[in-house]
């Protein structure tokens, strides 16, 4: 394990997986809070859109939901969103939309029988895997 790795436990893993597998086919969305590279909480968010290509949340669900974190002294380490049927790669339109780059970008796929998720950094029109670890206990 490495001091930059990510660190999910794998109660919010598997969470991630089943409600966000509900929402199909279309995309799911939300934030991943917590500290120090864990993540402590996952804030699950309603695709206003229902589409299975796009999402979008009204400005002042995020506004309220970045206080309730605040208010856990916990930080935003991540926005997730589900891909339905291509792979967990940002598309261009998900590094256009991105929010902030030192927020990172976790993405679902539910394109195969196992869903696949990955966590990535972004810089601008750039992005990066980033490791992450299932905490099992």
């Amino acid at each position: 394990m490495s001091d930059k790795d990510i660190i999910i436990p794998q109660s919010i893993y598997s969470e991630l997986i089943e409600k966000n597998r509900d929402l199909l086919p279309f995309e799911g969305c939300g934030i991943l809070s917590g500290s120090n590279r864990y993540v402590k909480t996952a804030w699950y968010l309603d695709n206003e859109l229902r589409s299975p290509n796009r999402f979008f949340v009204n400005k002042q669900i995020v506004e309220d939901t970045v206080m309730k974190i605040q208010e856990k002294q916990e930080d935003i380490l991540a926005v997730y969103h589900t891909h339905p049927n291509t792979s967990a790669i940002p598309s261009s339109l998900d590094l256009k939309n991105h929010i902030d780059n030192e927020i990172d970008m976790v993405i679902i796929s539910f394109k195969y029988k196992e869903p696949i998720l990955k966590w990535y950094s972004i810089h601008g029109v750039k992005y990066a895997e980033r490791l992450f670890l299932i905490d099992k206990l």
